[in-house]
């Protein structure tokens, strides 16, 4: 929220709605869209930087064509986070958002499954859906798309907690990496 204030104070705006965005350049942040924004703008004919993070770009590469191929992609990871809803884009009814294995079973059953994850998912939680998927599917394709620079910080953290009597997490409130 703070870089964003300080953006705005420089005439850069963040903006959710692009109906809204009519002239001027486009910044596609890390968390990535869909491809449907991608079109809209390029028929505006207005410019576009996109600076999706290139691994969060590799696993909407991955939703499309595990689609492609057939399969439903279940994602795992927060329905309504910026990221989730790009990779959502690339699968439209095809992709399923889930957060646990609750959810996981209650899902009607599919033909063909791929389990991928939110990069900045937690590696122990995805592992868990993971197990019980391959029981559930014992075919299923599991890729594995948690970010490996997000996977060491977590595991630091979790190596600092038994060393010290208290620790702060600085970040957004609203950002999963911070949560998690």
């Amino acid at each position: 929220p703070q870089v964003i204030e300080l953006l705005t104070l420089r005439d850069v705006f963040c903006e959710e709605d692009i109906n809204k965005i009519q002239e001027g350049l486009v910044i596609i942040r890390s968390h990535g869209v869909g491809p449907a924004p991608k079109l809209e703008f390029e028929k505006r004919g207005l410019s576009v930087l996109d600076a999706t993070c290139p691994k969060v770009g590799k696993v909407q590469q991955t939703v499309a064509e595990q689609v492609q191929q057939g399969r439903h992609v279940i994602i795992v990871g927060e329905r309504d986070h910026p990221e989730v809803r790009g990779l959502v884009g690339y699968g439209g009814e095809h992709c399923t958002v889930i957060s646990s294995i609750e959810e996981l079973e209650s899902l009607p059953a599919f033909e063909k499954v791929t389990l991928l994850a939110q990069t900045t998912q937690n590696l122990e939680g995805f592992e868990k859906i993971r197990d019980r998927l391959i029981e559930l599917y014992p075919d299923a394709v599991v890729k594995n798309t948690i970010c490996a620079a997000t996977r060491r910080r977590q595991d630091e953290i979790r190596e600092m907690a038994g060393n010290v009597d208290a620790m702060i997490v600085i970040g957004g409130r609203s950002s999963g990496n911070t949560r998690r």
